[in-house]
């Protein structure tokens, strides 16, 4: 939750990027270094509002000018009025107003890669925008991160129009990770998706470039796209545009409410005049992406591929680690042998069993199979109780040394442990509870590490009723 960094509550008064990358930075660097987290596996939050504060002085106007104290009062807020808070959505609609009726000025602050707004000539808004927003995607790609988050869909303007890099977060670039979407929407010619996006993604270097339409990239990645190049997505390409709204778009298994998709199950398929052969969840995608849902290409899709595709969910589904009402642990990266004599990792058993009831013979055979071999009831550090989560160790010991000499090159912990990092470490390790390696490691950290929970927990910032 890469967010909230700053706001009216800062003391001493001054404001502040609420998304500064440089503080964000320095969070994922003490994660990666000081923890056994890996950089896969942290997603950045993007923020779809802004933080406002009231300007002391109508001279100073940038970051790290002073704020009336009085700010949690006085600062323009939106979304029922809440001082010090304004929707993207709303900051949106000031920004199409145009500078000097919607607001006095927008400055992109390349140190913080935020936008700040000046608005009513003392009010200070800080946000993300179109520009901000792709450079905290390229640094999560830089970076190898897992991939962006928005928080939250909510605030982002249903049927804004495409606009200048002022004008806000639209066409956000995809980095290495799967499609963003496109934040501040865009032409629909004729209808705009609840995200007010498009579904066509092209390379460019700006937004602007991506408008030519020269070179698409289909899998929402950059990957697909020459060096220096993102993939942005929600571009109107075409003859009167060839976008569509994210909800026309053809799926094979249309009612999503009762049907699940066998995502593994390879098939055949036709593509100009070739027998290619591919899975059930990539052809879903790529009908998705390329075809409507109102269209005889889409029936024809859905006939093709829906008896081999989908299924209806079942009154109680089959779990390959559900034990009564237990739901142990999967060792997903684990592989093991199948009757036929393939192989599959139990992530995917788990998966394949989706379709099944829980009473069925394939579930209890399955269960029977692979129970053993795949499921696994985690150590926990504080199992039932608090984790301080923030207390250092100087030095490891021999039980976390284990722990690191298990771990591969990206999951190591690095530098002294930490209660959060020892018990991270059990579930990036498949460490078992009641295993020597859990009851020796919970032993020495145990402690200093947990507590119980207390009745009324205290709150530095509560007094009395307040």
């Amino acid at each position: 939750m890469a967010y909230d960094l700053h706001g009216i509550w800062d003391d001493p008064p001054l404001t502040g990027s609420h998304s500064d990358i440089v503080m964000i930075n320095e969070a994922i660097d003490y994660l990666m270094t000081n923890s056994s987290v890996p950089s896969s596996q942290i997603v950045l939050g993007l923020a779809a509002y802004g933080r406002s504060y009231t300007l002391e002085n109508k001279t100073c106007t940038s970051l790290g000018c002073p704020f009336r104290e009085d700010s949690n009062e006085t600062a323009i807020g939106g979304c029922l009025d809440t001082t010090g808070f304004v929707p993207y959505a709303e900051i949106y609609d000031w920004t199409q107003q145009g500078k000097g009726k919607g607001y006095n000025s927008i400055t992109i602050d390349p140190a913080t890669s935020s936008a700040f707004m000046i608005k009513n000539k003392n009010q200070f808004i800080s946000y993300d925008n179109l520009e901000t927003f792709k450079m905290k995607v390229d640094y999560a790609s830089k970076t190898c991160l897992g991939g962006t988050m928005v928080w939250a869909i909510d605030m982002i303007p249903v049927d804004a129009k495409r606009t200048g890099t002022s004008g806000g977060a639209s066409g956000i670039g995809t980095g290495s990770s799967t499609i963003v979407g496109s934040l501040s929407g865009g032409e629909s010619y004729g209808e705009t998706s609840a995200l007010g996006g498009v579904l066509d993604t092209f390379c460019g270097k700006t937004w602007e470039d991506s408008l030519t339409c020269k070179t698409p990239c289909p899998s929402g990645s950059s990957d697909d796209c020459e060096e220096g190049e993102i993939c942005f997505a929600g571009v109107p390409c075409g003859e009167g545009g060839t976008g569509r709204p994210l909800r026309d778009s053809c799926k094979i298994c249309p009612d999503s409410t009762r049907q699940g998709i066998r995502t593994w199950v390879d098939i055949d398929v036709e593509i100009n005049g070739t027998l290619t052969s591919t899975t059930c969840g990539d052809i879903d995608y790529g009908v998705f992406l390329t075809i409507s849902q109102k269209s005889e290409a889409c029936d024809a899709a859905q006939l093709a591929h829906a008896k081999e595709c989908c299924y209806n969910y079942p009154e109680s589904q089959c779990w390959l680690c559900q034990q009564d009402s237990i739901f142990l642990n999967v060792r997903s990266d684990l592989n093991v042998t199948l009757a036929d004599g393939s192989d599959a990792s139990c992530n995917l058993i788990d998966k394949m069993l989706s379709p099944y009831e829980a009473s069925s013979q394939k579930c209890i055979t399955s269960r029977d199979s692979f129970f053993d071999d795949c499921c696994y009831r985690q150590c926990s550090l504080c199992e039932g109780s608090g984790l301080k989560w923030w207390v250092e160790f100087e030095e490891p010991t021999e039980s976390t040394r284990s722990l690191e000499d298990s771990s591969n090159e990206t999951n190591s912990t690095k530098g002294p442990p930490t209660c959060s990092s020892i018990d991270a470490s059990f579930y990036v390790n498949f460490v078992e509870d009641g295993t020597n390696q859990c009851t020796d490691t919970k032993s020495v950290y145990k402690s200093e590490c947990c507590y119980e929970y207390p009745v009324h927990p205290c709150g530095l910032c509560q007094k009395g009723e307040e």
